[in-house]
């Protein structure tokens, strides 16, 4: 396994990546778990953010670098719409 003068591992140049930008995303969710577990988070409320950067990157079908201010405010009220559907049918069972 290669290795710098620091003593990290690198990937050798000469092996090509399958898919860098997934591959990219998922080195950078992993880094932020590990921040969060730094901080000393419960590793619920960590996997729960990490659900939801996942729900979102699904939905938008775009990697983080390509997001936009729009797409966020589409996912968040689609997901307001869903909870506000999901209470008014939860009311009309109990009604019944």
């Amino acid at each position: 396994m290669p290795v710098d003068n620091s003593g990290r591992v690198y990937v050798v140049g000469s092996v090509p990546v399958l898919h860098p930008e997934a591959q990219t995303v998922e080195e950078m969710l992993e880094g932020w778990r590990n921040q969060q577990l730094c901080r000393n988070l419960d590793p619920d409320t960590i996997a729960g953010r990490v659900r939801l950067v996942e729900r979102f990157i699904e939905h938008t079908n775009e990697f983080p670098w390509t997001w936009t201010p729009a797409m966020v405010e589409e996912f968040f009220s689609d997901l307001r719409r869903l909870r506000a559907d999901r209470r008014k049918r939860r009311r009309e069972h109990y009604v019944r």
